[in-house]
């Protein structure tokens, strides 16, 4: 009978290293191959490098305005992942790009957020940032997107109610696109403020 649970444990351990991984692929692969974050050839709005957006993979959905707003206010950037937690699930079609300091921000200074759709076409759209005090504050900025080409603001500058880079700290940059019941999340990024 302990041959029987021997083999069996042996078999499972087995099992296990190979289903495991196999899974974890099977997961990772529709991610990567849905195209939602910019690539490192994409050009910056300023000169400077690009950089993909934090990576959003299909977990939680943003469906409703009201559910949306609630996921969203969750989200917090981690400037040593470049991603934000929880994930949510980019719904609208694109290839989105963020831009923003990959460097610490200088208290009382600026930093300068974009984003685009590089496979863009069609119709302007509106898109908004919405940029997360490290006190959870949130501020928010108005940009159009038109075709490929990038939306810019500027934190704080930009943004209201009045905002400042006054406090040290990692903010969250949400980025939605389009307004009201036709709002969707596309990106999640952020910056450090020393």
């Amino acid at each position: 009978m302990d041959a029987l649970r021997g083999s069996r444990r042996g078999r499972t351990g087995r099992l296990r290293r190979t289903v495991i991984p196999a899974v974890a692929i099977a997961l990772l692969a529709p991610t990567a191959a849905c195209g939602v974050l910019g690539s490192a050839s994409d050009a910056a709005p300023t000169g400077g490098p690009a950089t993909p957006s934090a990576s959003p993979t299909p977990t939680q959905r943003a469906a409703t305005s009201q559910n949306q707003a609630r996921v969203l206010k969750r989200l917090k950037f981690s400037p040593k992942t470049f991603a934000c937690r929880p994930e949510v699930e980019v719904t609208v079609s694109g290839t989105w790009g963020t831009y923003g300091p990959r460097t610490a921000v200088s208290r009382g200074r600026a930093a300068k957020l974009a984003l685009r759709n590089t496979t863009g076409r069609g119709a302007p759209v509106t898109a908004r940032a919405f940029v997360f005090t490290p006190s959870r504050k949130m501020h928010v900025a108005y940009t159009k997107l038109n075709g490929s080409r990038w939306g810019i603001v500027g934190y704080p500058g930009s943004f209201r109610p009045r905002a400042s880079t006054a406090r040290r700290g990692v903010y969250t940059v949400v980025w939605v696109i389009g307004t009201g019941r036709d709002s969707a999340f596309v990106s999640c990024d952020g910056f450090v403020v020393r």
